[in-house]
């Protein structure tokens, strides 16, 4: 049996393996607006954001929900604020790029036209807009499938493309540029240089993000659950996920 007690103010204190969670103390807390607990089955995780208000695992139970209030308060508590918490860890590289592609992909679709369909040169060409580095839509292509189809489906780098033809060497780096292709034509990514554009990107022109033509691809939202899902979870009080 683990019993661990900690700082009441908003940290955690395992019981039985139970964990309790409370917001960090302020002034609005002493006055009872904050604080309120929040209590989670055993061997479940608290996931913290910027909400507050996204528990994971079953048997969860909420005495306070809070819900952002847009798309864009979503991104930069979901994406790009984590993404700036490991910018500075040089062993983060992989992680980083898996969440940037993903990001850079759904931009690219809605800036393109190109949407769910299969991606062709109107989405390679908005690909060199954002990073000029990569010279043509065809080095933006082959770009395109070293790292996001390599990374994405397999955490590594694609050797190949799907007709057997091989792909110039993906490299990742902190020493480099965002994006640079050598005298040898391999690619070069500096992780955090290219999710930092990435993310700028997107905050610059975030309408586009959003989809508006993508009704299929609709983007998360903090909600709370109508229906009780999954083992103990309690049916006077279902989860908050995230949903569409």
């Amino acid at each position: 049996m683990i019993r661990q007690k900690r700082d009441p103010c908003g940290t955690l204190c395992n019981s039985r393996n139970i964990i309790y969670a409370t917001r960090p103390a302020c002034p609005e807390r002493r006055r009872g607006q904050h604080g309120r607990r929040i209590r989670i089955g055993p061997n479940q995780r608290l996931q913290k954001d910027a909400a507050y208000a996204a528990p994971i695992g079953r048997g969860v139970v909420l005495d306070e929900v809070k819900t952002m209030d847009s798309h864009k308060d979503n991104f930069n508590a979901w994406y790009a604020g984590i993404l700036k918490g490991l910018y500075e860890d040089r062993n983060a590289g992989f992680v980083i790029l898996m969440v940037a592609f993903p990001l850079l992909e759904r931009y690219l679709r809605q800036k393109s036209g190109v949407h769910k369909n299969n991606l062709d040169r109107r989405f390679s060409k908005q690909l060199t807009h954002v990073f000029p580095e990569l010279g043509s839509e065809s080095e933006a292509g082959k770009f395109w499938q070293v790292y996001r189809h390599g990374l994405l489906h397999q955490v590594t780098f694609s050797q190949k493309n799907a007709k057997g033809i091989k792909l110039p060497r993906g490299w990742v780096s902190n020493d480099v540029a965002a994006v640079w292709i050598d005298s040898h034509g391999d690619f070069w990514v500096h992780p955090s240089k290219f999710a930092k554009r990435v993310i700028r990107t997107i905050e610059n022109d975030f309408t586009v993000f959003e989809g508006q033509h993508s009704a299929d691809h609709q983007l998360p939202t903090v909600q709370q659950c109508s229906r009780v899902l999954g083992t103990g979870a309690p049916s006077q009080k279902p989860p908050v996920g995230y949903n569409l």
